[in-house]
């Protein structure tokens, strides 16, 4: 009793506060709207999140480009070595993987390298890993000039290639991210670049490679989450005097991928890990399905029809709501005619809500075994 008159105290504070009255319906019709006390903490958290210790951070759902944590995501920062990764999809749709360049004189600059002397002739492909596993700068100029004929060339396309993103924040001035004043992107612009990185099949490959040996080179990714965690699939570390420790990782959740991004942190992998598991703390996959006990069927005179739902997708849910997901039908009933029943094409659908808005409308089908 303590435990609801607690959760019931809450939800009054919440309706006078600056966050709005969550609207919860469902889960247990003895007691549909309160919270208890583990979905109270749950809804606090993520509703106020820690401050994570970087100048940035980021929590992106990639499969709805959703963004879960946003910690000054939309700052202009250097964003150091990421910028590799616009580097790698501008290469790919100027060269071919197996096609053989040149390096150039201009090749060498910065400290970062794969290793590459002026006038070796190399596989795109190999300087793709390069670029990505050893953040070679030398590979990033080889790559613009390849493509292009020339570096500013290619980073015109490479500004190109961010508004056809969207990213409204992102400026380039250089294909290998060594500080630049005014060469600068987001947190939330990095996400999308590392989300487009990992769509591409290639370039998904090469960032969760720990490495690999090739045309005589032996390369080995600098993202150490790689060798640490067995979920992780990616995707670039970065490192500049302005920018600080960087770092975009990729993670296997339930076949999902969620995408952390930090910038300006003192320890980029400790910084990482606390983002991930607040995801974990405060998130959940969750599968819409008719539940267990709740009809499935209709019937007209003596015939019985099944019904299922087409599909049953999973959707991220914070926690605190997961209890108080409801459901409401919309069936299609057989009609009388003369004799005999007229059965609809389809017998209808199911609107799934999550505090008070329509979260997913799927379709229910017939089941095989009793399709009319």
């Amino acid at each position: 009793m303590k435990q609801q008159f607690w959760g019931l105290w809450l939800i009054i504070v919440l309706l006078g506060s600056a966050w709005g009255a969550p609207i919860i319906e469902g889960g247990d019709p003895e007691q549909p709207w309160l919270l208890s006390r583990e979905e109270a903490r749950l809804l606090v958290a993520q509703r106020h999140p820690p401050v994570f210790p970087a100048r940035a951070a980021l929590i992106f759902d990639m499969e709805d480009s959703r963004v879960l944590l946003d910690q000054n995501g939309r700052e202009p920062l250097p964003p150091a070595s990421l910028t590799k990764l616009m580097t790698a999809l501008v290469a790919r749709e100027h060269l071919h993987l197996k096609q053989t360049v040149t390096v150039p004189q201009a090749a060498s600059v910065g400290e970062s390298s794969m290793g590459l002397q002026p006038g070796q002739h190399v596989h795109v492909e190999t300087l793709l890993y390069g670029l990505l596993l050893n953040s070679g700068n030398d590979a990033a100029i080889t790559l613009a000039i390849a493509a292009a004929g020339d570096e500013k060339v290619f980073v015109h396309w490479m500004n190109k290639k961010a508004q056809e993103l969207g990213l409204q924040h992102t400026h380039f001035l250089n294909p290998h991210g060594l500080d630049a004043a005014g060469h600068v992107s987001t947190a939330r612009d990095l996400a999308r670049i590392a989300q487009a990185v990992l769509q591409d099949p290639v370039l998904a490959q090469i960032v969760r490679t720990k490495e690999i040996h090739l045309d005589g080179w032996h390369l080995v990714n600098r993202n150490a989450l790689l060798r640490e965690r067995d979920n992780v699939i990616g995707v670039k570390t970065g490192t500049t005097l302005l920018a600080g420790q960087c770092l975009i990782a990729a993670f296997q959740d339930q076949g999902h991928t969620i995408i952390t991004v930090v910038l300006g942190a003192r320890d980029r992998y400790a910084t990482t890990l606390a983002l991930w598991n607040y995801y974990k703390d405060v998130y959940t996959w969750q599968r819409l399905d008719i539940p267990n006990g709740h009809i499935r069927e209709l019937q007209a005179g003596t015939m019985m029809k099944r019904f299922q739902l087409k599909h049953t997708p999973q959707v991220l849910l914070p926690r605190w709501q997961a209890r108080h997901l409801i459901y409401r039908w919309q069936i299609n009933e057989p009609v009388k005619m003369g004799d005999g029943w007229h059965w609809p094409s389809t017998p209808g659908q199911v609107h799934f809500y999550v505090d008070g808005d329509l979260l997913k409308q799927i379709p229910l089908v017939w089941d095989t075994a009793s399709s009319p």
